[in-house]
């Protein structure tokens, strides 16, 4: 299990990636590489091997020159030569809902202690595919108490909605900081404070 502060992190760098974007909006493969660039980045820092597009980690495993392995980024743990774990799991995905559930299937069927999803809803209904993936999840039998953390991508004008969701419990909207809310968490581009 990582410790909370981890989720923390993932809300701060999506905050700040959402920041990054407003000033220059280079396009979703550019936002998917940041993103997980900056989540590897965390993952080595946390002590562990982090894989990712294009990512350069500091510790070398594998003779790939792309360094993905299976996610858009990953955290692996190893004993010697062995993985043990796999702390984090991430998807981006800024297509069709279709899109959005194909990768986030791939997060269902990892073992990972953590599984983030961060996508861009086209048709700006965060809410109704966030409540899609969490039933998505809850329905894969042997999944209880698999942990998630949502970031649903909308406009330049609006910015992300963020969710967290536990199977077997219910879907948490919160705010950009990671917080939960009873109100809309639709993270607005004037109220960014670093």
């Amino acid at each position: 299990m990582l410790p909370p502060e981890i989720e923390s992190r993932i809300f701060k760098d999506l905050r700040t990636c959402a920041l990054n974007y407003r000033h220059g909006a280079e396009g979703n493969p550019t936002w998917t590489t940041r993103i997980a660039h900056d989540i590897c980045r965390h993952g080595e820092e946390a002590g562990y091997w982090a894989a990712a597009l294009r990512f350069k980690p500091k510790y070398q495993r594998m003779n790939s020159i792309r360094n993905e392995w299976l996610f858009d980024a990953v955290w692996l743990k190893y004993i010697g030569e062995n993985l043990v774990s796999i702390p984090l799991a991430m998807e981006c995905e800024w297509g069709t809902d279709s899109e959005i559930d194909d990768d986030f299937q791939k997060l269902i069927v990892s073992r990972a202690s953590l599984r983030v999803m961060v996508f861009g809803d086209r048709n700006l209904k965060n809410d109704t595919t966030a409540e899609r993936l969490w039933l998505s999840a809850k329905l894969f039998e042997e999944s209880a108490g698999d942990r998630y953390l949502l970031a649903g991508f909308e406009n330049l004008e609006d910015g992300w909605t963020f969710y967290r969701f536990t199977v077997g419990e219910g879907l948490e909207k919160c705010d950009a900081f990671g917080h939960a809310t009873s109100e809309p968490a639709q993270f607005r581009w004037n109220t960014i404070k670093n």
